[in-house]
Order: structure tokens, then sequence, then C-alpha cells
């Protein structure tokens, strides 16, 4: 009843295991023949890992969950090269490089059946006296349940140049430009550890159902876990596309304390594939969907500001405003059951961003601050992809967790005391008006507007060799969501995952 009385009911273990190793090298060679150009190479290796078990019902009832014994988690390995060459003038800057990355992906995903599954199945459809009662006792056997592997091996090159160029003191030019190529063959196997045959005797029974409990009933006990159709069902697909990017820059310093600029960028973010099961077709006609890749991300964004100074350079305005234009906007959408990534077709963020610094005249104290609005719109609902899971989005909703309004705070005062010590103090504001968690946008998802407040105190010697910090997150103990979900298998209920509550601590820190 009460969320953040920070209570939880876990049937099954939570255990998780992370693994992460990495090592880099970078190599930089001054090229004296080639007037002065430097050579930058960088090999780089990144290895991740995760088992973790999870009760993910949500409940103090043992529905379902999956167990920490390696048959759920991830690894990610990535081998990458990169080559730079730069060179140029004080009035004429040039890079041009070259990128190479390797990377491989396994994904495990398993899914159990805890002890009152049937159970709990009989009970929204009518309990002792359902027709299912008798019918599915036993066909959900516990620790039974779906157990799939995807593999993913994906290579990527690009090449690129970025240059700068100063036409005269008051006017600079910044060109980029890039090409990227990515390759993805991803390979699946489904398999389910029972034989299916509780969602086919449901299929079988559906019609002596009460017509009010049918959808539950099927939607819970033929659940993509449950269904028959993933026996053993192996699937191969792959990707191969090629993207240019870049950008281009135009800056103007009028004075010596006024500097405009207007911007252009062109990004991409490739395509992927869903690691998960995902249906085509509705009800008891529904079929494994052998493509379940996702469409690339693009963004045209353009920006026009000032950046100024003001009271002899003592205080810093800069201001901009922003269009953004998204194309197949990448959304990661959870139903309840499954995560599945779709294309909303296109999403425009406008707005305004403004920011400042003063160094106060009282010379310890200075402040800073800074306030964003920003119009996250969602266009053209009817191109939605997979449309009966976002049915409620509409022409000109606004995006999940985009808020409106944000700004920022903050007051730093840093006063020496003697010539060898030092006391630091920060105090600092975030304010976020309402936004909405959810893919779908559902009201229930809603995170009002909240403040969170930061502070951090600490003394030390005036030249940073050792410092001693007394700090607090979240000062005043907000409470509020980071995310709010459709609660598994529970048709109008919700889970939520919470943001962290006043946490505070110690630092010492020493530097050598």
């Amino acid at each position: 009843p009460d969320p953040f009385a920070w209570r939880s009911f876990n049937n099954r273990s939570t255990r998780q295991q992370v693994d992460d190793a990495g090592a880099a090298v970078e190599v930089n060679w001054a090229l004296d023949a080639m007037g002065g150009a430097d050579l930058t190479a960088i090999t780089a290796w990144r290895n991740w890992q995760l088992v973790n078990g999870q009760d993910f019902d949500y409940t103090a009832a043992d529905i379902w969950y999956r167990a920490p014994d390696g048959h759920h988690g991830n690894e990610f390995e990535q081998l990458s090269q990169e080559l730079r060459l730069a060179g140029g003038s004080d009035a004429f800057r040039w890079l041009v490089g070259a990128f190479l990355a390797a990377e491989d992906l396994e994904s495990r995903q398993q899914q159990q059946f805890g002890e009152v599954y049937d159970e709990y199945l009989v009970a929204l459809t009518g309990g002792a006296s359902s027709p299912l009662a008798q019918l599915i006792s036993g066909l959900y056997p516990t620790g039974q349940g779906s157990r799939d592997v995807y593999e993913q091996d994906a290579d990527a090159w690009a090449l690129f140049t970025h240059h700068n160029w100063r036409m005269t003191e008051a006017f600079e030019a910044t060109l980029g430009l890039r090409y990227t190529d990515e390759s993805k063959q991803m390979d699946s196997i489904n398999t389910n550890t029972h034989s299916g045959q509780a969602c086919q005797t449901l299929r079988n029974n559906l019609g002596n159902l009460p017509a009010n409990v049918r959808g539950a009933a099927f939607g819970i006990g033929c659940a993509a876990l449950t269904d028959p159709i993933y026996n053993n069902f192996a699937n191969s697909q792959s990707l191969d596309e090629g993207e240019w990017s870049g950008t281009l820059k135009l800056a103007s310093r009028w004075t010596e304390s006024l500097m405009a600029y207007a911007s252009y960028a062109r990004g991409y973010k490739a395509s992927g594939f869903n690691l998960d099961r995902v249906r085509i077709g509705g009800g008891m006609a529904a079929q494994p969907n052998r493509h379940t890749r996702f469409d690339k991300e693009l963004v045209d964004s353009y920006e026009l500001g000032a950046k100024t100074t003001w009271l002899d350079d003592t205080l810093l305005l800069n201001g901009a405003f922003f269009y953004q234009d998204y194309e197949d906007f990448q959304l990661n959408a959870f139903d309840g059951v499954q995560f599945t990534v779709l294309s909303l077709t296109e999403v425009i963020s406008q707005g305004v961003d403004l920011e400042l610094m003063w160094f106060t005249p009282f010379e310890p104290l200075s402040l800073q601050g800074g306030v964003t609005y920003a119009d996250t719109q969602i266009e053209d609902p009817a191109a939605l992809a997979n449309p009966a899971l976002l049915s409620p989005l509409r022409k000109d909703d606004r995006l999940s967790f985009a808020p409106q309004w944000s700004a920022t705070a903050s007051a730093t005062l840093e006063q020496p005391l003697g010539a060898d010590w030092l006391w630091r103090t920060h105090l600092g504001v975030k304010y976020t008006s309402d936004y909405n968690t959810g893919s779908n946008l559902a009201p229930q998802k809603t995170q009002d507007a909240m403040t969170i407040v930061n502070a951090r105190t600490g003394f030390g010697a005036a030249d940073e060799s050792w410092m001693v910090e007394a700090w607090a997150l979240n000062l005043t103990d907000e409470s509020y969501y980071q995310v709010i979900f459709d609660a598994p298998l529970q048709s109008g209920g919700f889970g939520g995952f919470l943001g962290a509550p006043r946490t505070y601590g110690l630092t010492a820190r020493v530097r050598f």
C-alpha cells in the first residue's frame, strides 16, 4: 500500500554477479615529415558478463521467477581499433580517421513457473469453480518455463573527417563527416523446458470460460513462455547497412564578450534485433515472428545560440534555441511480459536552453544555474510499429521521460583558511516538471514535478592533496519513481523502481 515504506517481498533469490574487464593502449606519434601532424592509434578490448536471478512477478506470491543458475544473463565482448591523423595551423586544423569494431553478444533469457502459477491462473478465472481448476493442475510445474539463447555478431567500420577553419579573427567554420557501415548476424534458439500442454489445454477449453475472464486467462495461461510454438524454435537474421552522419557549425565573435553560432548535425543509431520472444497475430492464431528487426534511428539537429560575458567577465550567460527531428525513434517498450524495441516514425523536440555562471563580488562564492524548456512530441502515430502495444498514443503526445521544464541551480563556497587549509561547500538543486515514465504513456505512470537537493562540505589542504568531505544526496528525502511499468501478468497493475532516498556519507580523499 505504501511503496515508499521500502519493504520488499522476495520468494526467490535476486543474487547477481557482474564481471567487467577491459584494456586499452594509446600510442601517439609526432610526424615531423608531415608538417607536425600527429598520428594516434587506440586499441581497446572490453568484456562484460552478468548472471542474475529475479523475482519478477514483483508480488508476495511465487508466480514466476528467474534463477541465478547461469541460464539468465548476458555477455558482451568488443575489440576495437581507431586511427586518427591530425594536423594543421592556427587558421586551419584537420583530422581524418578510421574506426573498426567487432562485437559479440550472448543473451540468455530464462523465465520459470513459481509454485502458484497455476493457482494464480485458476483464481483469475473463478477459483475452485473454474472449469480450469482440474484441467491445468500440475501443467505448470515449478521451475519449468522458457529457456532461450540469442547470439549476435556485429562488425562495424567507419571513416571520418573533422576540420576547423578560422577564416578571420572573428569567424570560424567547423565541418565533420562520417560514414558508418554496420553488419549484424543474430542466431537464436527458443526452447520450453515443459511440453506446452497447459497452453494447448487452455486453447481447447477457452470457450468454456466466462467471456469476461477469457482475455486474462489466455494472456497468462498462453503467455510467450508457455506457448508450444516455441518448442525448439530456431531462427537466424542478418542486416547490413551504411549511413552518413556529420556536422556543420558556423561561429562568429561579434565582440570580445559576444560569440554567436549556428550548427547542424546529422546523427545515426544502427538498426538491431529484439532479443526476446516476439509474436505476430493475435490470440490463438499467434505465430513466432521471424523478423524482429527494428529500424535505424536518424536525427537532424539544428541549434542557434550565443555565448556572452558581462560585468568584467565575471558573469557568463549562454543561450540556445534547438530543433531536433527524429526519424524511426527507437523506443524500448515493456508490455508486462517482455521488452520490444519499437520505431516511432517521427519525434520532434524543440525548445530553448539557458545557462549562467557568476563569480560574485564575494570572491569565495560562485553561483551556477540553467533552465531548459523542451517540447518533445510524437508525430504521425498511425505509422507506429506494433500499434496494439502503443495504441493509447496520439499525435502531439509528449514522449516519455521528456519533461517540459528542467532547471538546475548551485552555489559553491571555497574559503581559504590561512595559507595551508581550504574549506569548500557545495549545494546543488535540480528541478524537473512532471513527465510520463511509460512507453505507452498510461496516466498511472506519471511522475509528478520534483526537486532534488544535494549537498557537500569538506575540509582539507589548500593544494587539495587531501580532503575530508561530508555529503548528502536527496537531502530533503524526496519520494519519486525512476520508472513505472505494467506489472507482469497483472492486467491493470503497476510496478515501479523507486528513486534513491536520502543518502549520506563521509569521503576521505588523498592524492599522491
